[in-house]
Protein backbone atom coordinates (compact mmCIF):
# COMPACT_ATOMS: atom_id res chain seq x y z
CA UNK A 1 0.00 0.00 0.00
CA UNK A 2 1.17 3.36 -1.10
CA UNK A 3 1.82 6.10 1.38
CA UNK A 4 -0.62 8.77 1.18
CA UNK A 5 1.69 12.71 0.96
CA UNK A 6 1.16 14.84 3.91
CA UNK A 7 -0.51 17.73 1.88
CA UNK A 8 -3.78 15.91 1.29
CA UNK A 9 -6.17 16.59 3.20
CA UNK A 10 -7.75 20.40 4.55
CA UNK A 11 -5.47 24.05 4.69
CA UNK A 12 -5.94 27.42 5.22
CA UNK A 13 -3.45 29.77 3.65
CA UNK A 14 -1.83 33.12 2.98
CA UNK A 15 -0.40 34.60 -0.04
CA UNK A 16 1.29 36.98 -0.53
CA UNK A 17 2.08 38.24 -4.15
CA UNK A 18 5.01 40.57 -5.63
CA UNK A 19 2.61 43.39 -6.27
CA UNK A 20 1.59 44.01 -2.87
CA UNK A 21 -1.71 41.87 -2.54
CA UNK A 22 -1.58 40.06 0.72
CA UNK A 23 -4.77 37.23 0.21
CA UNK A 24 -5.62 35.72 3.88
CA UNK A 25 -7.48 32.51 5.18
CA UNK A 26 -8.14 30.84 1.91
CA UNK A 27 -9.13 27.24 2.19
CA UNK A 28 -7.29 25.14 0.10
CA UNK A 29 -8.20 21.27 -0.12
CA UNK A 30 -5.32 18.82 -1.72
CA UNK A 31 -6.90 15.59 -2.81
CA UNK A 32 -5.50 11.75 -3.16
CA UNK A 33 -5.70 11.85 -6.37
CA UNK A 34 -4.37 14.72 -7.33
CA UNK A 35 -6.95 17.26 -7.62
CA UNK A 36 -6.81 20.48 -5.57
CA UNK A 37 -9.60 23.02 -4.84
CA UNK A 38 -9.34 26.17 -3.41
CA UNK A 39 -11.99 29.30 -2.61
CA UNK A 40 -10.57 32.48 -3.60
CA UNK A 41 -11.46 36.18 -1.79
CA UNK A 42 -14.09 36.38 -4.36
CA UNK A 43 -15.91 33.16 -2.59
CA UNK A 44 -15.46 31.09 -5.87
CA UNK A 45 -14.47 27.38 -5.84
CA UNK A 46 -11.37 27.04 -8.19
CA UNK A 47 -10.00 24.02 -9.48
CA UNK A 48 -6.70 22.27 -10.01
CA UNK A 49 -4.19 19.72 -9.81
CA UNK A 50 -1.01 18.78 -8.16
CA UNK A 51 1.99 15.98 -8.34
CA UNK A 52 4.18 15.22 -5.71
CA UNK A 53 7.99 16.24 -6.28
CA UNK A 54 9.39 14.72 -3.77
CA UNK A 55 7.90 12.79 -0.49
CA UNK A 56 7.12 16.09 0.88
CA UNK A 57 7.25 18.69 -1.91
CA UNK A 58 4.73 19.23 -4.55
CA UNK A 59 4.11 21.37 -7.46
CA UNK A 60 0.14 22.52 -8.27
CA UNK A 61 -1.50 24.87 -10.89
CA UNK A 62 -4.94 26.24 -10.81
CA UNK A 63 -7.10 28.56 -12.41
CA UNK A 64 -9.58 31.28 -11.16
CA UNK A 65 -11.59 33.74 -12.97
CA UNK A 66 -11.38 37.73 -13.49
CA UNK A 67 -14.40 39.49 -12.98
CA UNK A 68 -15.50 43.29 -13.46
CA UNK A 69 -17.53 45.36 -10.98
CA UNK A 70 -20.60 43.96 -12.55
CA UNK A 71 -19.49 40.36 -12.03
CA UNK A 72 -18.95 39.23 -15.42
CA UNK A 73 -16.09 36.81 -16.33
CA UNK A 74 -13.24 39.55 -18.29
CA UNK A 75 -10.03 36.30 -17.55
CA UNK A 76 -8.57 34.50 -15.76
CA UNK A 77 -5.44 34.10 -13.53
CA UNK A 78 -3.43 30.53 -14.04
CA UNK A 79 -1.15 29.97 -10.87
CA UNK A 80 1.43 27.70 -10.24
CA UNK A 81 3.20 27.10 -6.84
CA UNK A 82 6.06 24.97 -5.83
CA UNK A 83 5.83 24.07 -1.77
CA UNK A 84 7.24 21.83 0.71
CA UNK A 85 4.84 20.21 3.57
CA UNK A 86 6.22 20.38 7.19
CA UNK A 87 3.76 18.24 9.60
CA UNK A 88 0.87 20.65 9.51
CA UNK A 89 2.53 23.59 7.70
CA UNK A 90 3.38 24.19 4.20
CA UNK A 91 5.07 26.97 2.39
CA UNK A 92 6.31 27.85 -1.24
CA UNK A 93 6.99 30.32 -4.13
CA UNK A 94 5.38 30.41 -7.81
CA UNK A 95 3.65 33.32 -9.22
CA UNK A 96 0.28 33.41 -11.56
CA UNK A 97 0.22 35.09 -15.26
CA UNK A 98 -3.09 36.93 -16.14
CA UNK A 99 -5.05 36.45 -19.45
CA UNK A 100 -7.85 38.04 -20.94
CA UNK A 101 -11.09 36.40 -22.65
CA UNK A 102 -9.29 36.65 -26.03
CA UNK A 103 -5.95 34.89 -24.32
CA UNK A 104 -3.79 38.21 -24.67
CA UNK A 105 -1.60 38.74 -21.00
CA UNK A 106 -3.17 41.17 -18.75
CA UNK A 107 0.36 40.94 -16.17
CA UNK A 108 2.31 38.93 -13.66
CA UNK A 109 3.02 38.59 -9.93
CA UNK A 110 5.17 36.04 -8.60
CA UNK A 111 3.71 34.91 -4.71
CA UNK A 112 4.38 33.16 -1.74
CA UNK A 113 2.10 30.76 -0.10
CA UNK A 114 1.99 29.73 3.76
CA UNK A 115 -0.80 26.97 4.90
CA UNK A 116 -1.93 25.36 8.00
CA UNK A 117 -3.51 22.53 8.45
CA UNK A 118 -7.09 22.53 9.58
Amino acid sequence: MRKKHPVVGEWTATVTRSDGVVERDLPFWFFADGMMEMVNTDGERCTGTWRATSPTGLAFDFSQPIRDEEGNRIGRTDSHQDVVVDCDTFEGRGGGIAYDNDGDVLGSAEAEITAKRC
